[in-house]
């Protein structure tokens, strides 16, 4: 029970910290007439460059999605960050069983396969998520 309660807890930190979380860095306030520039995604709001407001929560979660693709998209990465923290766990959950064994053949050759399928899934889950990256942006890209 201990372990399926650990298994809980530790995929749901991973899906905490799968979330979009945006980064705001601080900047320095210009000096008074001085022609500064925000580039990239900051625009100047009472002299300072600040991040520009995302309407609907950005591209990357499911309010900013403005197009059936992008829903699609949105909704394929996030199972995809699921998908990837439940093989993470089952690496975890293999070492486990395979450094536990204690000699014991039949649960070291357990813990074995449960190693060799979740690294499997892992990789499976990094491919997935860069073909539908890849697939998006040659789709989407505005000719």
């Amino acid at each position: 029970m201990k372990i399926k309660r650990s298994i809980f807890l530790l995929a749901a930190a991973c899906l905490m910290f799968a979330a979009d979380f945006s980064m705001v860095l601080a900047q320095n306030v210009p000096a008074p007439g001085s022609a500064t520039v925000c580039t990239g995604d900051y625009m100047m709001i009472d002299g300072v460059c600040q991040p520009k407001p995302l309407v609907g929560g950005g591209n990357n979660s499911l309010t900013g999605a403005t197009t059936l693709m992008g829903l699609i998209t949105v909704i394929l990465k996030y199972l995809l960050y699921f998908a990837g923290a439940v093989a993470v766990v089952f690496v975890v959950v293999g070492g486990y069983q395979y450094i536990t064994s204690g000699g014991n053949e039949e649960s070291a050759e357990k813990g074995k396969k449960t190693l060799i399928n979740a690294s499997l899934g892992v990789v499976a889950v990094v491919l997935a998520y860069a073909i539908i990256t890849v697939i998006t942006n040659l789709v989407t890209t505005n000719r």
